[in-house]
């Protein structure tokens, strides 16, 4: 069987497809060295709600994983995480985008099963949503 290009990819993705987004660095403008630990802190880069729409309009689902080891370390509290994605969802909801689910790993250790790059995330999107079929999934990071 030749092996897909990229653009092929991009050309079969429908419905039947997820894609999996990283937050810092890839929806909001990273802090070097440090964490995004409210609202305030956090800024959309450049033409992110608009992608997110043509996204929405693609994909049948968009999830969000993003490691935020400011939980562990007590630099960023709970509520303020849950602030964070609350006003992200509504702002990609009002620029006429949808993402399906926020998932976070709060852990310190690089080994923890949900810490990205480690699958932990990616397999309970696919226990809540079961029709996530992990050869039709791009993964977008930094």
């Amino acid at each position: 069987m030749p092996e897909l290009q990229k653009d092929d990819i991009l050309q079969s993705v429908d419905k039947s497809w997820t894609l999996f987004l990283d937050r810092d660095g890839v929806i909001n403008d990273e802090k070097h060295l440090a964490y995004i630990n409210t609202w305030d802190e956090f800024s959309f880069y450049p033409g992110v709600l608009e992608a997110i729409k043509i996204f929405a309009q693609k994909f049948g689902r968009t999830i969000i994983i993003t490691n935020q080891r400011g939980i562990a370390r007590g630099l960023t509290l709970p509520e303020n995480l849950t602030i964070i994605h609350d006003n992200l969802q509504s702002e990609v909801v009002k620029a006429g985008g949808r993402i399906d689910k926020i998932y976070f790993c709060g852990d310190n250790d690089d080994n923890s099963s949900h810490r990205k790059p480690n699958t932990g995330m990616g397999l309970q999107a696919q226990t809540d949503f079961p029709e996530i079929n992990f050869t039709k999934t791009i993964m977008v990071g930094n």
